[in-house]
């Protein structure tokens, strides 16, 4: 099932900075292994590449390899 990449977002509010390894283990426990997902800008995204795509266009804050939601804006 391919879900909007900002509902991952929604899983991530509050938590703190977590490896890539780490939010793709919460998506697959919250949507399942096959999930896929789609932006404004691309779609058919596995876990890895919408949390790549999100880093590219600065939606994560980072610090020492660990990553959180931290923006305002989440449509890409």
């Amino acid at each position: 099932m391919e879900r909007h990449g900002t509902e991952i977002f929604d899983i991530l509010k509050g938590k703190d900075f977590l490896t890539i390894e780490e939010i793709v283990k919460l998506a697959k426990a919250s949507f399942g292994d096959d999930i896929t997902f789609y932006t404004c800008g691309a779609t058919n995204l596995s876990p890895e590449a919408l949390l790549n795509f999100f880093i590219e266009n600065n939606k994560f804050e980072h610090l020492d390899g660990k990553y959180r939601f931290g923006c305002d804006s989440e449509c890409t």
